[in-house]
């Protein structure tokens, strides 16, 4: 966990991204840098693939990862925020709201969603 949060703090972002009609909020955590070798180990760390880009800086290929499944996202974030410093840790904070409050949502969905198919099928019981 060390290592990957000092690599996260210097070289990582965390986002949040913007709600749209289709797709929900959504917490990822990215990593994108022209060292192979370290995004290789950062990627198998969070067994997540490696996505090469096109574009170039100062003619070198960009590798870049990206981890937004909500469970993995908390548990990495978890792991990482005791070794962040306190601006990183403000924004794994807001990260971590944002899952919370996701969570709690999708969870009140679901309920409402059983009771809305139990109230029907008592409705149908009635008629018969």
């Amino acid at each position: 966990a060390a290592w990957l949060s000092g690599l996260l703090e210097g070289e990582g972002y965390f986002q949040i991204t913007k709600p749209r009609p289709n797709n929900p909020i959504q917490v990822l955590i990215r990593l994108s840098m022209t060292d192979k070798d370290v995004v290789e180990k950062a990627a198998n760390l969070l067994n997540v693939p490696i996505n090469c880009k096109a574009k170039t800086s100062e003619k070198k290929t960009i590798y870049s990862i990206s981890l937004s499944r909500r469970d993995d996202v908390e548990k990495v974030l978890l792991q990482i925020l005791p070794h962040m410093g306190s601006r990183r840790s403000q924004k794994i904070e807001e990260c971590l709201e944002v899952i919370k409050e996701r969570r709690k949502l999708l969870s009140e969905t679901l309920k409402e969603k059983k009771v809305k198919a139990a109230n029907i099928r008592w409705k149908k019981q009635l008629t018969l």
